[in-house]
């Protein structure tokens, strides 16, 4: 269990210590900024403001940590379903130095960049066909609508299918969970550069 205070685990002592201090700097902030640090529609901030706003953005993977702490150092999920932060980096830690852990890490980053290149190498070209013809949108777009939103998890069985479950097959888990998505991005991205193409040979 490690080190207690009063028969309570240090982790869990610091963690709701983190989360009150937490909830009372954004409390503060509220009250002493008229709320004005609460609402992102305020201009002009002051310097305490920006302050406290960046406090709070960094600060906040910190309290995600407290919580899962608390949560699981009180047991309200058991362990089996939801380790605790120091177990989860115990683990960890015992992973990489054992030399299990980078191997397995490098060949899942291959596989992403291997899917994505080919995703990328596919949709940046439809995209900008879709985007800068007519013709182009006509043929790809509603297709590509239609299919992008359907989630890779439903190709799996094809995919199974024609690539077996090899290597091949995760990289095309990976090519259909971001082409849709890449080709969609494009074509906004050359509609948004037409816009304004268009509005400054108006004056607009």
């Amino acid at each position: 269990m490690g080190a207690s205070i009063y028969g309570v685990n240090i982790s869990l002592w610091v963690s709701v210590v983190f989360i009150v201090a937490y909830v009372c700097l954004f409390l503060w902030g509220v009250y002493r900024n008229r709320i004005g640090l609460a609402l992102s529609c305020v201009p002009h901030r002051s310097r305490i403001q920006k302050v406290g706003t960046g406090a709070l953005y960094w600060l906040n993977p910190i309290l995600f940590v407290a919580i899962w702490g608390v949560v699981s150092l009180t047991k309200l999920v058991p362990s089996s379903i939801l380790p605790s932060p120091i177990d989860v980096a115990q683990s960890f830690a015992t992973l990489l130095a054992s030399g299990v852990l980078l191997p397995e890490v490098l060949a899942s980053v291959q596989r992403i960049v291997i899917g994505f290149s080919l995703a990328a190498a596919g949709g940046v070209p439809l995209g900008l066909a879709a985007g800068a013809f007519i013709v182009g949108r006509q043929l790809v777009n509603p297709i590509n609508s239609f299919m992008r939103y359907i989630p890779p998890t439903a190709f799996i069985a094809l995919m199974i299918v024609y690539f077996g479950v090899g290597e091949a097959f995760k990289v095309m888990v990976v090519f259909f969970g971001v082409i849709f998505f890449i080709v969609q991005m494009i074509i906004d991205v050359v509609d948004r550069k037409s816009t304004r193409l268009n509005s400054s040979r108006l004056g607009i």
